[in-house]
């Protein structure tokens, strides 16, 4: 993965939510990022199978993270609580 190339598009704005399936995943972003990036990390919406990844997540720092069933409509679901949840909180940037 070309790291700069993802903070970059990160950093415009292309990379609006992230789903993570699995506790590798999460190491690798996380490794991925490092520290000039985890800000970038910790304001992004999230959605996590199961409650144990979320759990991780907002141990590491991340504040808009859901857990979701393993289903398509787990991760559906889990997407609308957790937009809905960004949309009470959202700041326009500038």
């Amino acid at each position: 993965i070309d790291r700069q190339g993802l903070l970059d598009r990160w950093r415009k704005g292309e990379i609006e939510v992230v789903s993570i399936t699995s506790g590798e995943a999460l190491d690798y972003l996380v490794r991925l990022m490092e520290e000039s990036g985890m800000e970038l990390l910790h304001q992004t919406p999230m959605v996590f199978i199961g409650e144990r990844l979320e759990k991780r997540a907002r141990e590491l720092g991340c504040t808009h993270v859901a857990a979701a069933e393993a289903s398509d409509l787990g991760i559906f679901d889990a997407l609308v609580r957790i937009a809905r949840e960004v949309i009470k909180t959202y700041q326009p940037r500038g």
